[in-house]
């Protein structure tokens, strides 16, 4: 896997959903390590803001509107090999 892509899935393709709000869900430039190496997100979730840094950098920073306050959280890969280290969840109330 050369590249690994954070973004709000459902939001970007929901065509429902402003077009400013969608490009907002796509990270601005790509922060990743090179193959082989370990990269490090923070995601965080304030109200309906969304931000993620991916290795220090800030990638997105999007307004979601209707977010719920709860629910689950998932981890998705497309098919090439993945690991997944050191995760952890903080209530930020």
């Amino acid at each position: 896997m050369d590249h690994v892509l954070m973004e709000i899935n459902g939001y970007r393709t929901d065509k429902k959903i402003p077009q400013t709000v969608r490009r907002a869900c796509i990270p601005i430039k790509n922060a990743d390590r090179p193959l082989g190496e370990w990269n490090a997100f923070l995601v965080t979730i304030k109200g309906n803001r969304m931000t993620v840094d991916t290795n220090g950098e800030r990638v997105i920073d999007a307004e979601l509107p209707d977010l719920p306050k709860t629910g689950p959280i998932g981890l998705q890969h497309h098919g090439d090999p993945v690991q997944f280290r050191e995760l952890w969840v903080k209530s930020l109330d």
